[in-house]
């Protein structure tokens, strides 16, 4: 059988296509062009890094990539992949050329580094360029990240590299910053970076977070946690916190989180995640309904509630402790008066059951708002008309009472005649309001 020839068609026959990108290796470097722009990579025997450089203006510029050039075992990745993995790949072609000559001289580039090298920092995701910076600049750098990812503990340094926006860094900030986290106690180096006081147990919990990076929220999140909320005394006893877990935490208002909550939370994240996004009409929507009225509650009422929520044992429990619980507040919560009583078709929804209801039956979330109710900043309202709908009315300092949204069933838009009748009625019902404004 006779080989076919590679297909090296010019990037410049294909539809979509921009101009040629062109490698070539030139004093200790590899350049990248395309444009105006002009990348330089130094090699590892010469000076390592990466440089942008503006042809016409010639100003330059040192960054540190935030791709991924190589695959697990620390060999380069397909420059397609590299650049390219999260485009969509329909509608355009990259040039067979291109591939080649981008594997190629990047498979050139990263030869020179030692394989040892590329394999401790394969696992660092996008952290693998600002390794092997750090690794260029402080040579024993590589052996303590060894250590770390041999002893599972390699989140100490992401939490470092995360914090300190390592990525930013001037070129002797990162090798200051490398000898740092090698030599400085670690609850130390960690309180610096986040500004908050962390202790040894802070540092077991950042091990929890499994072996890949995390945002820089996901540990702030983590310490402050650690260091304020006592109800973080539950993770000691879980062997793995899923970092989105850390973002169900902070949506609970002040004073609802339980220690047996916050464990339930870490042991179930996926599912407390859909009770926290569930809708209205949904069985389990009594436990949203519970956590947005909460902070209108009175102290007592508080007391009673995080008393009653420590009996919870495990996620299973959960909608149906919150269905209770929502059916006896709305019961005893007292809304304030709408801003106008009921004016042809619209009828306002004056107690919590009659929101809640509303909800169920517009299959909505509208009793999501409840707390805004509450505070006089919301109002909603019933359009009993050939065309149902939901109305909310708002109030602003600057403006007070208008229509703020008015849809139909599932939230789905209304006709412009209803949308437009609606918006007349409110409008017709606020030009003849009796009493005082709300401010």
């Amino acid at each position: 059988m006779r080989q076919l020839e590679f297909n090296l068609t010019p990037r410049a026959e294909h539809h979509g296509s921009i101009e040629p990108w062109l490698y070539r290796f030139e004093k200790g470097t590899l350049l990248e062009e395309i444009d105006s722009r002009r990348y330089v990579y130094g090699l590892w025997d010469k000076m390592f890094g990466c440089w942008e450089i503006d042809t016409e203006s010639h100003a330059s510029r040192e960054f540190v990539p935030s791709w991924v050039p190589l695959n697990s075992r620390g060999i380069w990745r397909d420059h397609l992949e590299i650049r390219f993995e999260n485009a969509p790949k329909d509608g355009w072609l990259l040039s067979p050329k291109w591939r080649y000559e981008a594997n190629a001289a990047f498979a050139g580039l990263f030869s020179s580094i030692p394989g040892r090298i590329r394999s401790v920092v394969a696992p660092l995701a996008r952290y693998q360029w600002l390794a092997l910076d750090m690794i260029w600049q402080v040579p024993e750098f590589v052996h303590f990240l060894d250590e770390e990812i041999f002893n599972g503990t390699q989140q100490y340094v992401f939490a470092c590299l995360a914090l300190s926006k390592a990525n930013r860094l001037s070129r002797s900030k990162r090798r200051e910053l490398a000898k740092a986290i090698m030599t400085s106690k670690r609850s130390q180096l960690l309180s610096q970076l986040s500004t908050v006081p962390c202790t040894k147990k802070t540092i077991r919990l950042l091990y929890k977070l499994g072996n890949r990076p995390c945002s820089p929220n996901t540990y702030q999140t983590l310490i402050e946690f650690a260091c304020h909320d006592p109800c973080s005394k539950s993770l000691q006893h879980i062997s793995h916190i899923e970092p989105h877990a850390l973002g169900l935490i902070g949506e609970f208002p002040k004073g609802f989180l339980t220690e047996n909550l916050t464990r339930i939370i870490f042991e179930a994240p996926d599912d407390c995640q859909m009770l926290s996004v569930i809708d209205d009409y949904e069985v389990g929507s009594g436990f949203r309904t519970t956590v947005d009225i909460f902070p209108e509650m009175s102290s007592r009422w508080k007391e009673r509630i995080s008393r009653s929520l420590r009996t919870v044992r495990n996620f299973d429990a959960l909608p149906g402790w919150g269905e209770r619980w929502a059916q006896r507040l709305t019961e005893i919560i007292q809304f304030p008066s709408p801003p106008f009583t009921a004016i042809h078709h619209l009828i306002p929804l004056a107690t919590p059951r009659a929101v809640r209801q509303e909800a169920k039956e517009m299959r909505n979330c509208v009793s999501r708002l409840i707390g805004s109710i509450l505070t006089g900043h919301a109002y909603f309202y019933s359009w009993d008309g050939h065309e149902p709908a939901t109305v909310l009315i708002e109030h602003t300092n600057d403006s007070g009472w208008q229509l703020s949204q008015a849809y139909g069933y599932n939230n789905d838009e209304l006709s412009v005649e209803t949308h437009d009748r609606i918006k007349h009625v409110v409008a017709l019902a606020l030009a003849n309001r009796v009493g005082p404004d709300r401010s």
